[in-house]
Order: C-alpha cells, then sequence, then structure tokens
C-alpha cells in the first residue's frame, strides 16, 4: 500500500461484500482451504519476485546501462511487501488456532438472531478481524500480480534491448569488413572504369558494350555500403506519417530529440545560423505548444538583431508559406516532423528610413570634387535630408542649389541604397557619391562623351555638306580621308593630323583641318573660295581649307618633288667611285620615305657598310638648313636634288656597335682555352652570332651567355671588352674556359661555379622574419605553423626533413592528412587544388612552405569527372522509357551544372513532364551517398556515373490535400485582424479562392500573397497550415494583418517593408507599361520596352537590368547611355540628356529611365561661362595680346550665340590689333582637335569657366622671314652638356649674327668660327626651322647644346675623334713632330723611323703600338710600353722611366713611347697594397663585405699578378662565406664584364689603379633559362603508378610546354589542364628544381608520376578523396 500510495484501510472497517461461512461449514482442527491458497500464492509471488530481482540485476550486467529509477523503486518496494506478508502470515497462523479453541461441536445448530436474519452472513469460523486481515492479503496478492506483469514485461523489454545491442554490434562488425572490401573493389572498378574510359575513346559504343559485357560487370542490384552525405534533392522530404489527433506536446517531445536539418534554402549567415538553431532548442525544451515555441524565437532573435524578424512554425507535413524576407535573413530548420521558417521582413517605411539618416553620420563612397566643393554639396544634402521626407523634393533642392552655386548642368539621384542602380558617365567632371546610413546621394556635373566614341558613330554617318568650295574630286578625297581617319583614331588631333597628311599627299599644297562635336566648335573666316570644305558626320563637324598665307610645305611633298630630278653637286672632297656611289645611294632612298630624318639614316648606314664606320648625313631644304663641318680628308660631298640638299661626310670615332662591326669581319684569335673542341666550337659560333646581331658590348655577353646556357646546361658567364689588361680567376670550372681575341675585342667565357646549396637557403632562412603570402587557417592554427616550420628550420639542413616535421606535427594536433611542400621561392610553382579546409604558404626568404589540409573535392570537379563517364545502371524497376528519359536529362544536366542540386532538379522536371506523376530525385557521391525512400511500386531507378550516384524514385501521395478539401466546405473564421473592412473581405475572399483551386499549402499561400500585392500594392507575407499544427510569431505593426480559419487550415496573411528586387522584377515583367514621358522615336521607343521587359524578366536585381539596357543600346545604337532602375516610389531624378534619346516608363511598381547622354546648348554654355573663371593653360604671347584674346573672347560671350561668332570676333580683334594671319578655335576642351603650324611663340590656349579657347599666328614662309622673327627672341635651351663658357658664348654670338644678317648658312659659319677659336676642338653647328631638316648625328656627350630662338633650332656639339684607319692614313704623310723627349739622340732617331715604320705597316693604334712596343724592347732592351691614338681625345698618366721617354705627333695622331719603371702586374699590386679601399658599388651584407675587404687587403701583400691574386680571394671567400663566389682584378679603366650573379651578392672595390669585384654567381638567372635546358635532357623516370600510355603522354605534354612556356606556373597549369580534359578526375602538378625543393603529397593509388628533366623535377598526381 505504502508503494502504491493507498492509505491503509482501518481493521475495523467494514468490507463491502463481505461474506462470512458459517462454522459448522469448515472442518474442525484443520485450515480452511481458501487461506491455504492464499498463503500458497503468496509464497509463490514472493519467490517470483527474488527470481525477477536476480534477473534485473543480471540484465543491468549485461545491458551496459543501469535499470531506470523505477524498475529500482519496485524492487525495494517488492521487498518491504514481502517482509509485511511474512508478518501477517504469522499473525494468520496464530489467530486460526484461537478460533479453533473456541469454536463449538460440529452438528450443533442454533437458532439464528433476528438480527442476523436481516443481514445473512456466512461465517468459516473466522474472527471478523481475521476475516478482514485475510481479504486485504488476497487484495494485496492482486496487487503483486498486476506488478509482477508490470516486472516481466519490463525484463521482457531489457531482454530485446540486450538483443539490439548485440545484433548491432555483429553488424557492425560486418559492415566494417564489408566496407574494407568494397573498397578494394571500388578501386578495382575505378582502374576498370578508367581503362573502359581510355577504350570509348577509340572504339564505337556497340563494341564497347560487347566489351563490357564480355569482360564483367558489377552484378545487378549489388548494395555497397557507404559513407553518408547530405543530399541535394529536387523536391521537398516526404510527409511524415503523424497522427493528426496527436497533442502539441507529444510532437514537441518527439522534436526535442531529433537533430536539426537545415533546408537549402537558408540564407543566413553561418554564425547567426548556429544562434538561430541553439534558440529553436531552447525554445522547444522549455515550450509545449507551437505558438509559444515561435514568439520564444522571434523575441530573442528581436532583441539580438533588431526589430521585423517573424516566426513560423509548424509541422513540415502540414505547413505551407511563401513570403517576402531580406537578404541573409533566412532560415528553413526542421527537427523532425516539426518545421521553423525564421525570416526578417522588409526595410522599415519612408519617414522612418530618413529619420534614421538624419541621424547618420556621412559616408563618401567616392569623389572627384574638391574639397570645398564637397564639403558644400554635403551640407547641401544633409539640409535637404533635414527638410524633406520625398526624395523628388531632396533632388530638386540640392540640384538648384549647387547649380546656382557653381554654374553648369548638374545631374542629381537620391534613393535608398540597395533599391536603385545607376550608371552615369561623369568623365573629369565633379562627382560626389554618399550615403547617409541606408539614403544614398549622387551628385555630378554632366560629362560629355569622350572622342573616342564620337568618333566611332561618326564612321557609321553619311556626311552632310555644309558648305564647300572644292573641286568635286578634290571633296570625294576629302571625305574619303574623314572617313578613314574616324575608323583608325580615337582623338580629335589624330584625325585632324590624318586628314591634312592625306590631303597633303593627295592633292598637294599647305592643309587645315579642323575636327569637333557639331555644336562646339566655332571657326573664323575661311580661305579663299576654291579651298574651303564643311561637313557633318552625325554630330562631328569636319573643316577642311587651304592656308592663305602659305605656310610651310610639309616634308613629304617637298620629297616627292624631287623624283625624277638630277643631282646638282655643289662641294666635294670625295674620290670619283666614292662619290658616285654615295649620290647614288642618297637618291634611292627618297622614293623609300616621307621624311628628311629616314633618307639621312638609310644613307649613312649604307656608307658605314660600304666603306666602314663614322658617317654623318645631313638631309634637309636647302634655304632652311645651315651647317659647317670639319670633314676628314676625302669624304666630304654636298649636293641638292631640287630644293633638298644632303650633305655626306665623316668625322666620328668609333663607338662599340662601330667596333663590334668591325670585329665581326675579323678572324678568331683563340689566346687561351680549356673546353672540349665540341664546346669551343658551339662557343665561337655563339660569339659570331652575337656580333652579326647586336650593337653594344653588354648584349654580345648576354647572348653568348644565353647560348652556351641552352646547348651545353649550366650557369655561364661572358666578359666582352677591349684586349688590354682584363684579368679574372676563380670564374671557370673544370676544362670550360675559352678567351678568343676578334681584332681589338676581347671576349672571356666560362662556366660559373657552382650556385648556393638548400642548406645556404635553409641557413639564411632562420634569420628571415615570416611573411604570411596566403591564408585561410584561423589565427592560433596559423601561428602554430609559423612556429613549427622555424624550429624545423633550426633543427634541420634540408627540404625533406622540415615538411616532415611540420606535416607530422600537424597531423598529429589536428588529426586528418596533411599535404606539404618546402620550396625554393624563386626556382619553383606549387599548384595544389584545395577546399575549404585549413591553408599556409609562408615564405622564410628564400624558403616557401605550404600547408594544407587535405579536404574533399570541390563539387564542380565531381561533376565536370562524372560527364564524361558513362551512366551504369546498378538497381532499375522502371521502364526502359523512363530509364532512358532520365539517364538523358542527367548526362546534359553534368555538361552544364555545376552543383548537384541543379542537376536532381533536371532530372525530376524531365521525367515530371514526359511521364506526370510526383518524381523525387536524389544525387551525391556513391561513396558518400546514404538513402531511405519509400518508392511506390515499380518506380526505382539507380545509376552511376563514375563517382556520382544518381537514385529516382515516384514518391507515394502526401495526405496534405485532405485538411484543404474539408477547409473548401467550412466557413471562414476570423481569430485575429488590424485590416479595414474591405481589405480583409478581399483577404478572406482570396483565400477562399486559392484553397478551392489548389491542393497544396505553398500553393494556397502563393496564391494569396500575389492576390494581395497585386490588389493593395506592397509586400506581403501568407502562411497557410493546418490548425494546431503551426504557431505564429509574426505580426508587425501597422494596420494590415489577417488570422483566418478555414476548418482545420488557417491562413496568416500580413504586410510589411518593400520587395525584395527578384520579386519586384519578377511581377513587373509580367504587369502592364505606362511610359511617362519620352522623346524617342517609335522604333526606338518600342525596342526600349521590349528589351527592359526581357531584362525584367532574366535579372535577380536592378542593377542586372540597367547593365543589360545599357550595353544592348550602346551595340545598338552607339554612343553612353544612361539606365536608372528603381521602385517607383523610390526614384527621384534630374536627368539632363541629348536629342530624341529619352525614355521614363512604369513596369508595374518599377521605373525605368533610359537616355542617352547630351550637351548643353552652345548658348547655355556661352552664357555659363560668361562668369567663369579664366585659366591660362599654355602661352607664347605677349602680355598684351593675351589680355586682348581674353577681353575680346568674353566679350563676344555676351553678343554671339554660337562659337562660331565668338572665334571670328577674337581673331579678327588680333588681327586688326596685332597684324599678322590669326586663327581662334572655340568649344569644350574634351572635343576638338585642330592641326594648324602656329610660330612657338604666338600660341595661347586659355580655359574659361567650361569652354576652352586656342588662338595662333600662322609662322613665316622665307628665310628672312625666320631670322625677323627670331630676332629679339630670348633663346630657349633645351639640352646642354657643353664646357663652362660655351653656352653663353654660343648663344650671345647667334643672337648677334641674327641680327646682322639674312642667311641661316651665314650665321651658322660665324658663329661655329667664334667657337671654334675661343675653345679649340672640332666643332659642329647645325641652324635651321623645327621640323623642316632631318640629321643623323653622333655628337660627343661632353659637348652638346641644343636651343631655339623662336622657330630657328641651333644645334651645337663637338664632334669626335677621327677613325683610326683615316688617321693613320692622314698621318702617314706628316712630319713628325716631337712634343716631348728624355732619349738619347740616336735612341730617338731610331724611335721616330720605326714609328713611321709602322704607319705605313698597320691599320689599328693597336697594331702600331704593338709593333714599336715589340722593336723598342728588341733594340734598346727593357719593357717599353707604347700608346698610339688622336690627339684631340688622348690623354694618359704614366710613370716612365729616367730618360727613357719621347711624345710625337703625326697630324693629329699621337705617339708616346717609353720604358715604364713599374708596369708589371706586381708593381700594379704593389701600389694598391698602400692604397685605401674605394667602394664603387655594393650590394652584400655589411659582415660579409668587412670579411671581403679584410681578405683582399691580407691577398695583395702575396701575389704578383692578377689571376693569383683574384683566385686567392676567390678561394678565402668560398672557405668563409659559402661557395659561388667569383673575384675578377685587373685595371679598372681597361675592365668590362657580364655575370649572372645572385641578389644582394655584389661588391665593386678600387685600390688605386687594382680594380677588384667580387660577386656570388646564381645557378639560374630565371626560370626560362632552366626551362630552356630542360629541354634538351633525357626524361628519367623515378617513381610512377600511371598506364605506359598516361606516362608517355605526361613527359611529351611536359616537354611541349617547356617550348611554349617561360615559367614553371604557366607549365604546371598547362598539364593538369591537359590530363583533367583528357582522363577526367582531379590533378595536380608541381614543377621545381630538383634540388630546391621537398615533396610530401598523398596521390590516389593509380595516378603517380615523378620525372626528372635534367634539373627539373616534377610531380604529377590524381587528387585522394580522403572522405574519413
Amino acid at each position: 500500500q505504502a508503494f502504491f500510495g493507498q492509505k491503509p484501510l482501518p481493521l475495523h472497517t467494514p468490507i463491502a461484500g463481505q461474506l462470512s461461512l458459517h462454522p459448522a461449514m469448515a472442518a474442525p482442527g484443520t485450515k480452511p482451504a481458501m487461506e491455504s491458497s492464499v498463503i500458497r500464492e503468496n509464497e509463490a509471488l514472493k519467490a517470483k519476485l527474488l527470481e525477477l530481482k536476480s534477473k534485473l540485476s543480471e540484465l543491468e550486467d549485461v545491458g551496459g546501462s543501469p535499470v531506470s529509477g523505477r524498475s529500482r523503486g519496485t524492487l525495494q518496494d517488492a521487498e518491504a511487501m514481502k517482509r509485511e506478508n511474512m508478518q501477517l502470515k504469522k499473525r494468520m497462523r496464530e489467530m486460526e488456532g484461537q478460533t479453533a479453541l473456541r469454536s463449538p461441536q460440529r452438528g450443533v445448530n442454533k437458532t439464528p438472531s433476528p438480527e442476523r436474519t436481516r443481514s445473512p452472513v456466512v461465517t468459516t469460523g473466522l474472527s471478523p478481524t481475521a476475516t478482514r486481515e485475510k481479504l486485504l492479503l488476497k487484495e494485496e496478492n492482486a496487487q503483486l500480480k498486476k506488478r509482477v506483469k508490470e516486472l516481466e514485461d519490463e525484463t521482457s523489454q531489457q531482454k530485446t534491448r540486450i538483443n539490439d545491442l548485440e545484433a548491432a554490434a555483429v553488424k557492425g562488425a560486418t559492415a566494417i569488413k564489408e566496407k574494407a572490401a568494397l573498397a578494394t573493389e571500388n578501386q578495382q572498378l575505378r582502374a576498370e572504369n578508367s581503362r573502359l574510359s581510355l577504350r570509348a575513346r577509340t572504339v564505337s559504343p556497340e563494341q564497347l558494350r560487347m566489351s563490357i559485357t564480355s569482360e564483367g560487370s558489377p552484378a545487378k542490384g549489388s548494395l555497397q555500403i557507404k559513407e553518408p552525405m547530405t543530399l541535394s534533392h529536387s523536391v521537398g522530404s516526404l510527409p511524415a506519417d503523424v497522427s493528426r489527433q496527436q497533442p502539441q506536446a507529444d510532437i514537441l517531445a518527439r522534436a526535442r530529440q531529433r537533430e536539426p536539418l537545415l533546408k537549402r534554402s537558408t540564407d543566413m549567415p553561418v554564425e547567426m545560423q548556429h544562434r538561430a538553431i541553439e534558440s529553436a532548442k531552447a525554445a522547444l525544451m522549455s515550450n509545449s505548444d507551437f505558438t509559444a515555441v515561435a514568439d520564444a524565437i522571434k523575441a530573442g532573435f528581436q532583441q539580438s538583431y533588431g526589430s521585423a524578424w517573424q516566426c513560423v512554425v509548424g509541422l513540415d507535413a502540414h505547413t505551407g508559406f511563401s513570403v517576402w524576407r531580406s537578404n541573409e535573413a533566412y532560415l528553413n530548420v526542421t527537427f523532425g516532423e516539426v518545421k521553423i521558417i525564421l525570416f526578417k521582413a522588409g526595410p522599415e517605411p519612408r519617414a522612418e528610413l530618413v529619420a534614421k539618416a538624419r541621424a547618420e553620420a556621412v559616408v563618401v563612397r567616392e569623389s572627384t570634387m574638391s574639397y570645398e566643393m564637397q564639403a558644400h554639396a554635403i551640407e547641401r544634402g544633409r539640409q535637404a535630408l533635414g527638410s524633406f521626407i520625398r526624395f523628388n523634393d531632396m533632388v530638386k533642392g540640392i540640384r538648384e542649389d549647387i547649380q546656382t552655386a557653381y554654374g553648369g548642368v548638374w545631374q542629381c539621384v537620391v534613393a535608398e541604397e540597395g533599391h536603385v542602380a545607376f550608371s552615369f558617365r561623369h568623365l573629369d567632371a565633379p562627382y560626389l557619391y554618399i550615403a547617409f546610413g541606408k539614403v544614398c546621394m549622387i551628385m555630378l556635373k554632366a560629362g560629355h562623351l569622350p572622342p573616342s566614341e564620337l568618333l566611332a558613330l561618326a564612321s557609321m554617318q553619311e556626311p552632310e555638306i555644309l558648305g564647300c568650295t572644292l573641286q568635286p574630286p578634290v571633296e570625294q578625297h576629302a571625305l574619303q580621308c574623314a572617313r578613314a581617319a574616324f575608323k583608325q583614331h580615337q582623338d580629335f588631333d589624330a584625325v585632324a593630323a590624318s586628314v591634312e597628311s592625306g590631303m597633303s599627299n593627295g592633292c598637294g599644297g599647305a592643309w587645315e583641318v579642323v575636327v569637333g562635336i557639331d555644336v562646339h566648335v566655332g571657326h573664323p573666316a575661311r580661305a579663299g573660295a576654291d579651298a574651303f570644305l564643311e561637313a557633318k558626320f552625325g554630330e562631328v563637324k569636319l573643316l577642311v581649307f587651304q592656308s592663305q598665307g602659305g605656310g610651310h610645305m610639309p616634308p613629304a611633298e617637298i620629297i616627292a618633288r624631287t623624283v625624277g630630278m638630277e643631282a646638282v653637286i655643289t662641294k666635294s672632297a670625295m674620290p670619283p667611285a666614292m662619290q658616285q656611289y654615295a649620290v647614288q645611294v642618297a637618291k634611292s632612298k627618297f622614293p623609300q620615305f616621307d621624311d628628311f630624318t629616314p633618307i639621312a639614316e638609310a644613307t649613312k648606314d649604307d656608307m658605314n657598310s660600304r666603306w666602314g664606320g663614322g658617317w654623318h648625313c645631313i638631309c634637309g631644304l636647302d634655304v632652311h638648313n645651315g651647317h659647317r663641318i670639319r670633314p676628314l680628308h676625302d669624304t666630304y660631298l654636298e649636293f641638292t636634288l631640287g630644293e633638298v640638299q644632303v650633305v655626306l661626310c665623316k668625322a666620328m670615332h668609333l663607338k662599340q656597335d662601330e667596333v663590334l662591326w668591325m670585329a665581326k669581319g675579323a678572324d678568331p684569335h683563340v689566346v687561351m682555352s680549356t673546353m672540349p673542341s665540341v664546346e669551343q666550337h658551339h662557343a665561337l659560333d655563339a660569339i659570331r652570332a652575337a656580333l652579326r646581331q647586336l650593337h653594344d658590348f653588354a648584349s654580345v655577353a648576354e647572348h653568348a651567355k644565353e647560348g652556351m646556357a641552352k646547348a651545353h646546361g649550366g650557369s655561364w658567364g661572358c666578359i666582352v671588352g677591349l684586349a688590354v689588361h682584363c684579368a679574372h680567376a676563380g670564374a671557370a670550372r673544370g676544362k670550360e674556359h675559352l678567351e678568343v681575341t676578334f681584332g681589338e675585342l676581347q671576349v672571356s667565357l666560362f662556366k660559373a661555379g657552382a650556385a648556393e646549396t638548400v642548406a645556404d637557403f635553409i641557413a639564411k632562412a632562420r634569420g628571415e622574419e615570416a611573411v604570411v603570402k596566403e591564408s585561410t587557417m584561423q589565427p592560433p592554427m596559423q601561428q602554430h605553423a609559423i612556429e613549427r616550420t622555424r624550429q624545423a628550420i633550426r633543427e634541420h639542413m634540408q627540404f625533406a626533413q622540415v615538411l616532415h616535421d611540420v606535416r607530422q606535427d600537424f597531423e598529429a594536433s589536428y588529426g586528418g592528412k596533411w599535404h606539404c611542400v618546402v620550396v625554393d621561392e624563386l626556382h619553383a610553382a606549387i599548384g595544389v587544388r584545395r577546399s575549404d579546409a585549413p591553408y599556409v604558404h609562408l615564405a622564410f626568404g628564400r624558403v616557401g612552405l605550404v600547408l594544407a589540409q587535405a579536404g574533399q573535392l570541390a563539387t564542380a570537379d565531381i561533376i565536370q569527372a562524372a560527364a564524361l563517364e558513362e551512366p551504369r545502371v546498378q538497381n532499375s524497376t522502371v521502364s526502359l522509357a523512363v530509364q532512358q528519359c532520365a539517364i538523358d536529362a542527367a548526362k546534359a544536366a553534368l555538361r552544364s551544372s555545376t552543383e548537384l542540386a541543379t542537376v536532381a532538379d533536371a532530372v525530376q522536371e524531365g521525367v515530371t513532364k514526359a511521364f506526370g506523376g510526383v518524381w523525387q530525385c536524389s544525387l551525391g557521391v556513391s561513396a558518400m551517398q546514404a538513402h531511405r525512400v519509400r518508392p511506390a511500386a515499380e518506380s526505382y531507378l539507380e545509376v552511376a556515373f563514375g563517382e556520382l550516384t544518381l537514385i529516382l524514385f515516384e514518391a507515394w501521395q502526401d495526405m496534405r490535400g485532405d485538411s484543404i478539401m474539408v477547409a473548401r466546405t467550412s466557413g471562414a473564421e476570423v481569430k485575429q485582424s488590424t485590416m479595414s473592412p474591405p481589405m480583409q473581405q478581399a483577404t478572406i475572399r482570396f483565400a477562399q479562392a486559392a484553397i478551392n483551386r489548389h491542393d497544396h499549402f505553398e500553393e494556397v499561400a502563393r496564391a494569396v500573397r500575389s492576390d494581395a500585392a497585386k490588389e493593395f500594392g506592397g509586400v506581403w507575407h501568407v502562411v497557410a497550415a493546418e490548425c494546431e499544427r503551426s504557431g505564429l510569431a509574426a505580426w508587425p505593426e501597422g494596420e494590415a494583418r489577417l488570422q483566418v480559419a478555414f476548418g482545420s487550415v488557417e491562413v496568416f496573411a500580413f504586410k510589411s517593408g518593400p520587395e525584395p528586387h527578384a520579386g519586384l522584377l519578377a511581377r513587373a515583367a509580367l504587369g502592364e507599361v505606362d511610359v511617362e514621358e519620352t522623346t524617342m522615336p517609335l522604333p526606338m521607343q518600342e525596342r526600349a520596352l521590349g528589351d527592359a521587359k526581357a531584362a525584367l524578366a532574366g535579372a535577380n536585381n536592378f542593377d542586372q537590368v540597367a547593365a543589360t539596357l545599357e550595353d544592348g543600346f550602346a551595340q545598338a545604337y552607339g554612343g553612353v547611355w544612361n539606365c536608372v532602375v528603381a521602385t517607383e516610389i523610390d526614384l527621384a531624378f534630374r536627368l539632363q540628356h541629348s536629342g530624341p534619346t529619352y525614355l521614363h516608363a512604369i513596369f508595374g511598381s518599377v521605373a525605368v529611365v533610359l537616355y542617352q547622354g547630351g550637351h548643353a546648348s552652345e548658348a547655355e554654355l556661352l552664357k555659363l561661362a560668361k562668369t567663369g573663371e579664366v585659366e591660362v593653360l599654355n602661352s607664347s604671347v605677349a602680355p598684351n595680346i593675351k589680355d586682348c584674346a581674353i577681353a575680346s573672347a568674353k566679350a563676344a560671350f555676351g553678343t554671339s550665340k554660337d562659337f562660331a561668332g565668338v572665334a571670328e570676333a577674337v581673331a579678327g580683334a588680333l588681327r586688326r590689333g596685332f597684324g599678322g594671319v590669326w586663327r581662334c578655335v572655340v568649344g569644350l576642351g574634351v572635343h576638338f582637335g585642330s592641326w594648324a603650324r602656329h610660330g612657338k611663340e604666338e600660341y595661347l590656349e586659355v580655359k574659361i569657366g567650361d569652354l576652352r579657347m586656342v588662338a595662333l599666328r600662322t609662322g613665316a614662309v622665307s628665310q628672312a622671314d625666320v631670322i625677323a622673327a627670331a630676332r629679339g627672341r630670348e633663346p630657349v635651351v633645351r639640352a646642354a652638356s657643353v664646357p663652362p663658357g660655351v653656352e653663353p658664348l654660343a648663344l650671345r654670338s647667334t643672337r648677334a649674327a641674327l641680327d646682322r644678317l639674312d642667311d641661316l648658312n651665314t650665321v651658322a659659319e660665324e658663329v661655329k668660327e667664334v667657337v671654334t677659336k675661343t675653345f679649340g676642338g672640332v666643332w659642329q653647328l647645325l641652324l635651321g626651322v623645327d621640323l623642316q631638316f632631318g640629321a643623323a648625328l653622333a655628337p660627343s656627350s661632353e659637348a652638346y647644346l641644343e636651343c631655339s630662338f623662336g622657330e630657328v633650332e641651333m644645334v651645337l656639339f663637338q664632334a669626335g675623334a677621327l677613325d683610326q684607319a683615316d688617321l693613320i692614313a692622314a698621318a702617314k704623310g706628316m712630319e713628325p713632330k716631337v712634343k716631348d723627349s728624355t732619349l738619347p739622340a740616336k735612341v730617338q732617331k731610331d724611335a721616330l723611323l720605326s714609328a713611321a715604320k709602322a704607319l705605313q705597316q698597320h691599320r689599328t693604334f693597336t697594331a702600331i703600338a704593338e709593333a714599336l712596343r715589340d722593336q723598342l724592347t728588341a733594340s734598346c732592351g727593357g719593357l717599353w710600353q707604347c700608346t698610339a691614338g688622336c690627339d684631340a681625345m688622348y690623354g694618359y698618366g704614366l710613370r716612365p722611366a729616367p730618360h727613357r721617354f719621347v711624345a710625337v705627333s703625326f697630324g693629329e695622331l699621337s705617339v708616346v713611347m717609353f720604358r715604364t719603371a713599374h708596369a708589371s702586374a706586381a708593381d700594379i699590386i704593389s701600389t694598391a697594397k698602400g692604397v685605401e679601399a674605394e667602394i664603387i658599388k655594393s650590394t652584400v651584407r655589411d659582415d660579409v663585405q668587412q670579411l671581403a675587404l679584410e681578405k683582399a687587403q691580407s691577398e695583395l701583400g702575396l701575389h704578383t699578378d692578377f689571376a693569383s691574386l683574384a683566385g686567392a680571394v676567390h678561394e678565402d671567400l668560398n672557405k668563409t662565406c659559402g661557395g659561388g663566389w667569383q673575384c675578377l682584378a685587373g685595371l679598372g679603366v681597361h675592365y668590362g664584364c657580364w655575370v649572372s650573379m645572385a641578389p644582394e651578392a655584389w661588391l665593386d672595390v678600387k685600390y688605386g689603379e687594382l680594380h677588384m669585384v667580387m660577386f656570388r654567381t646564381s645557378r639560374h638567372c630565371s626560370q626560362s633559362e632552366i626551362i630552356d635546358s630542360a629541354q634538351t635532357e633525357q626524361p628519367i623516370v623515378r617513381k610512377t603508378t600511371l598506364t605506359k600510355g598516361q606516362q608517355t603522354r605526361a613527359i611529351q605534354a611536359a616537354l611541349k610546354m617547356f617550348g611554349e612556356h617561360a615559367r614553371f606556373g604557366d607549365v604546371a597549369k598547362a598539364i593538369r589542364e591537359d590530363f583533367i580534359g583528357e582522363y577526367g578526375g582531379v590533378w595536380h602538378v608541381i614543377i621545381a628544381v630538383a634540388e630546391h625543393a621537398g615533396f610530401s603529397v598523398w596521390p590516389a593509388n593509380e595516378g603517380y608520376l615523378n620525372v626528372l628533366f635534367g634539373e627539373i623535377e616534377m610531380i604529377l598526381f590524381k587528387a585522394y578523396t580522403n572522405w574519413f
């Protein structure tokens, strides 16, 4: 009784229905039968209780989980009951003994008392107390029986649970074994599939099917146990079989035990999703009905994320919804059978939006305004925001204020951000885009079309002739030139130049051309009546007229007139043969070119080729060219062809290109070689090729070095220079060194030493800071990667050891498989496909590390691979027609889609359209897919496409239609409403109609929402669901909400903020169009409306619509089109448009404004310019001329109606005031171009407001006019590098000569003589009009002056020494003149005779010097030196021995002979020992620099020649600073080098005359060198698991890409794309220098290749899909 919670009955309480037996009916002295049976039953129950207790204890041990608290309580109560029963039993026996002693004799009858007859009772011989106790015991036994039965049931349940656990364990072990077996089988099948795919490309489909059938395929219907993945379904989940009578509390209780499942339509940030799911779980745990759950979730989100959140809770199978929501604020999740919809409604109303914006700070998004203008615009925008609510009012106020303040035509747009799209062309005009919270404002000054677009439009227009006095052929020629120029050029100036050139070439004479926009061009009075054309091409106007005052004839026309003329030789000092050749060469160049400069250059090149280097050529107009040149003997020629004068002479010392030209004709002389004969032959060929092609020493060295690297691999160094005093050491390696001379040119070619090792890179990396180049890791993990990499770099000296430590540490710390690559950043490219798994790319100096966790393949890669596979039917119960339809739809979708959901939708839609019914489709990776479906009979299909598995089945129909069917006959019951009566009645009518038409809740909700939006506008939300199956907490503030029930179906409808763009555009595309305003022609208007409808139907936001319309109309009609798309109430605008190109149309609630950017009229622009500020852009006129032009322009702005009138007024005022021929052009600065010659000092360009004005006076036409114009002009020096005193003297002399003389030749001669007499040397002077002469000159860089006096240009320079052969030839007949001598008379005489003899025998300075040196050494003994050279360019600083020196000259040739006091290398090194080091250039670290200087200083006293000195320093540096160091030593003035050095490893130092260079060579300068050398290497396969065909294809692809690309990354990308296209799947390729990279990858078993191409290592592998 204590256990059951019942109150014990008192013993004296009578028990209803109690019977008592008469004593005579019981046997005397024995227990009654009832009592014995009860006791036995009680004892049996007790025994059974003990047995159950034991079993339950065993079950607890076996089941692994304790028995429930309820079971334990039951056992304890049973023990207590047992003890109580034992006490009752003992007491009952005692009572039975007492009763037997008091009972009467058997057979004695007594008459019953009257009381007993009234209440007959049968007695048993027991006392009433004992009887009651017995009855209580029987009742207790009944309760015990019931409890025993319950315990037996619980025991049975425990046994069932144990059996289930054992079965699950067995099943799990079996599944693991089967999975391992299937994994092996799947690998075999994939290999077989790859083989069959290769065969499929070469055999027919029928042969392939026969092959598959014969070779065997997996058994049909075999089940493969794979890992689960989330499927992408084309339809919703199957309805849960939930009893409609279950209470909400029970449904929510079951939901609490289920895990949440996000639907595909969820659009919410991940962090917000987690918050929402946690809120939903908490609400489910704490509430027992749907509405309370919805209220709790909504309240929590509104507190955290603001207002306007709505929540719907209901049964997944019995709730439909159709809502508008904000972007990234929608959640659709199910907990078992319970669905929860959480979303945020649209934005606030306009008044609330503006009120919030007033409190926001301004944000400047984009601006081209000045600071003051921007501040004014922002202040005006804030004032408008505070004064108005409507955007139209704001726009009007802002535009009027800014237009008044700054003038011009302004555009303004105010809109809600996110609900407007705009695209304006503002060019360089002021532009401002600001935002106050969600209210954005755009202010800009009306821009203008760029010239390129105007010209493109003009090229398609027919010309309109406005005025013409040209002859018809000339007119047609001008129009053709204009059309061609419009198509070829992008700006007006280039068009004008092209048309002028075409007119001058085709018609002769000097022509002027002006090109500009029709409304923006003004021009003065035209030329004569016979030479004028004015035409219009659309908006572009063309003016062509012939100059009145003549001007200068273009060079092309002057040159054309020389054809057929005979040369008239005016002066010559050439031999007849050379003169004839020179005239023929020069005349042959005139028909080939149309300018003087290329004629002069080509003539000069031919003379250099035929008669050696050093030639000059001057070509120009005879009347415009002044010159004075002192030529070599017999090398001067001057002749004329008509008006053109040509001067040829030889007066220049050799430059590098001329030295090389001489060297390429000389035979090579091998000074020293340790190369094999084959390499030596290749080296000489490479040097000869460089000499033939190149023109400077550095290029020759680079070409020779690259040629040897390509032919023989490795890193090569090359030194090119003169053949004197060049010493080097440490550069050669083994037998690979060559020194060769070509005449005076010496080339030293050698193979450089080894580059830095991996240990060197790692050693340097230890002191470098970590640089994170790319990372997707969380900061703690990223820091861990940096620290672990730094530790590995400190501990190891090889890349492989570093990557092994880092990878092993990350796999132990974070689990999973990790990829790790360590490379030399300079010589490696890494291409690793990764998912969103953690990834980091670090760099420590040149050591780079990439660490990435192996992630699953991207969906797009899986689909791409599946599209190449043949379908394999694994299970099917559908008809062949359905099966073929599904496979065809899947193939098409796999080729065109990148998402699994899109493919599933396509298959489901295709089968449903073809066969009807409710079809479900799921698609996933077969290795990751688990599915549980309930298909209808004979409607299941399972097909594999490679790794993808497609499942299609026809689902059982759900029962949601029952509730809707009942609702059709039920009346409407309004539960709550804030609508007006008419709106409420209309909404109920919409709901009733939707219920009558549709069978699904979603369709009902969608129909009601559509009808309400059409009827009342705005954004509506509708939820349809079964009563008691959903809860709603979504009632916004306002007067438009309704909850109405139709039987068991409830409809919730309410109105909220603005619709999203997609919904607005969809409704707008279906709605009627209303044209508000337009100036378009009817065909253009119809096209615009049609394009707008198409754009609205196909776009998801306003920006896409605007961009589509702009691009379409720009392509169709040209020009720049602007488009504004917004909701009708959100758009306010004031736009300036041009002509008939404007359309404002309303599509439902969406407004579209389309127009072509226009221009203000001339009158409006002139009115604005009248008060505009004046800005002088360019001026070379006197101040009084400038003031007159500006004043007359401003006066004309007020009286003229167009630009032409202004231009004519200004030109007239200048002609009257200052004389001459003045021209004037007026227009917008960006919209006109002109082509007119003018004097440099007679040009004015100003900007007045938005207008630009150019006024100019045309140049003179004769020498006298040119000189007259130049008089009084201040000289303008453009370039000057002359000695002190030359510049002022030359300028002063030129000005004086111009004032006295009228001929340019005479002026040139006079100035040249003054400079030559004052400063000596060979001076040249050119004098002429700008652009009227061409010359090919090579003046000395230290004596050059270029200046101008008005239009007269002057070039003064000092020519270099003559070429060696010419100087020697001139010196042969000269008497020697001794300048200085300390020789004895006899020795001096012998020396002079030897010098004269050497001049007769040799043609180079070096040969003369060597012959004299050998002769004097043999005859006089000692170490003699000899130097020969041009006296004007020669200097020496030598220490001759006493009484052993002579300096003599033969004309301009000087010869110095002396016996040296210390000319040997030992003396030079000895002298350098005591000299302080002078650092010329250094890129090494300070410690390395100090060490190198100490080593060099210590070796100076130990060596007597340059080679051993350089070698010793080279060895010391390699020992102390690592390998790769080179050293060169020699005399600095005679030394040049070209080497491939490592970055930051170069030291150039001088010790007096001794020059030393120490540098560290880089093994390769670039990736292109490594790739070039790899092309000639034989590939070596290190390891592969590819088939023979795949291996061959990989090697061939690599060799091909080496020839096409110069960077590792491009090669790797090309090979990877080739393999993906050929074999499918996801492949990775790594290209790197073998000794500079370490790799640790995890490839698939059947796809790996490691191959060497010389120094390049290539890793190719197929990605391994590690789904664990």
